[in-house]
């Protein structure tokens, strides 16, 4: 796995509200409006001959998980491609196949991408699970031809997030995936701090343990990352968030 630093980047505000998972930033190709009958022949057999990224990437799914505020790449998040089949009046959709694997230090993922299956040329039933200590739980399906997935969660309501993993904890473990979650996420409580001690972030609570006040959060490796404020549990006013440290100049 690289270890490449992000990149810097300038201390930057943003207002609440704020949407569920933030901006997808989503990239299209940019197709030119009009290709001549040559270019159009030479197109078709090099996807036919299995030539070009575009048609290594057919049999693949690749996808990234990016801070929605900083947009700094999430490292070590659990990807989870799970497949299965919601029955008529099932409140919870049946798991038949999972797989994990984890982002790398750009936020990077990839798998397989699965056989179609017959129903309309296409599978209805595929789904991805993100899971990070820091930022919680998330579900999302593949976009752009179900080759790409992308996952932007903000720490702002990682909270909440995090208490929907936290469901596992008491959730009878019915497949892979509910297993695997139960580990990461149970006891509650266990995300709040990396795994040396320290927390994650710091704020005050209210009476009822909602978050409500001016709060800080900071990366593995002791930086702040943002600060807030809360009210009543709900992520108010102007957050800022800071750029991660400048690596240290080489000697030569």
């Amino acid at each position: 796995m690289r270890t490449r630093t992000p990149s810097q980047r300038k201390s930057t505000t943003a207002k609440n509200p704020i949407g569920e998972t933030g901006g997808t930033g989503t990239r299209r190709w940019a197709w030119g409006s009009t290709l001549t009958l040559p270019a159009l022949a030479l197109l078709s057999l090099a996807v036919a001959c299995g030539a070009g990224p575009r048609a290594v990437a057919e049999d693949r799914v690749v996808g990234t998980a990016m801070d929605a505020d900083t947009q700094e790449p999430i490292a070590g998040a659990w990807i989870f491609q799970v497949e299965g089949r919601s029955a008529i009046g099932a409140d919870v959709p049946r798991v038949d196949r999972v797989e994990m694997t984890r982002t790398d230090s750009e936020g990077r993922f990839e798998f397989e991408r699965p056989s179609q299956t017959p129903f309309f040329g296409r599978s209805d039933s595929l789904r991805y699970v993100f899971y990070h200590p820091g930022y919680g739980l998330l579900r999302a399906r593949a976009v752009r031809d179900g080759r790409r997935v992308e996952f932007r969660p903000s720490l702002r309501d990682a909270h909440l997030r995090q208490a929907d993993a936290t469901f596992y904890c008491t959730a009878p473990a019915r497949d892979a995936l509910a297993k695997k979650l139960s580990e990461l996420a149970c006891p509650p409580g266990v995300a709040d701090r990396f795994p040396d001690g320290r927390p994650r972030a710091e704020g005050p609570l209210d009476d009822r343990g909602r978050r409500d006040g001016s709060w800080t959060f900071y990366r593995e490796d002791g930086s702040i990352i943002a600060r807030g404020e809360y009210r009543a549990g709900a992520a108010v006013g102007v957050w800022q968030f800071e750029p991660p440290p400048r690596p240290a100049a080489g000697l030569d």
